[in-house]
């Protein structure tokens, strides 16, 4: 019985540790939320890198002007919350390639995004923006 009252406290004492924790991260992705709305629109998608130091926020919209679908992003560093890059491509896509490097490509047959290797596609480095916290 005395076991059993010991595993009925510990569990109870687990699972509120485990609430707190929750509770606190989800606080901590709504400023995350609401500056990916703010910048590209309700429902965006968020991405973080793999050591979790920078966000790619992004959302697919539609131009009202001419119907062609606008790809909009921001990149944010998380340890300042600033938004380190900007920017919105026509019929296009974004991804993390790897844990510093974002890739941003047109559909073929659209305008080129890099005139000096003439390609569809342009890699953002965020690495130079680790040191530069103010």
């Amino acid at each position: 019985m005395r076991l059993l009252s010991s595993l009925l406290v510990a569990l109870i004492l687990s699972s509120c540790a485990t609430t707190t924790t929750t509770t606190s991260s989800v606080s901590q992705g709504d400023w995350l939320d609401n500056l990916a709305a703010q910048k590209v629109g309700k429902d965006a998608t968020i991405e973080r890198n793999n050591n979790q130091s920078f966000s790619l926020c992004w959302n697919n919209k539609v131009n009202p002007s001419n119907s062609m679908p606008v790809l909009q992003f921001i990149i944010v560093r998380m340890s300042d919350h600033k938004v380190v890059e900007e920017g919105a491509v026509t019929m296009g896509s974004i991804k993390w390639i790897s844990d510093y490097e974002v890739e941003i490509s047109h559909a073929p047959d659209q305008v080129v995004l890099d005139r000096g290797t003439n390609t569809t596609t342009r890699t953002i480095n965020v690495r130079k923006y680790l040191d530069v916290v103010r």
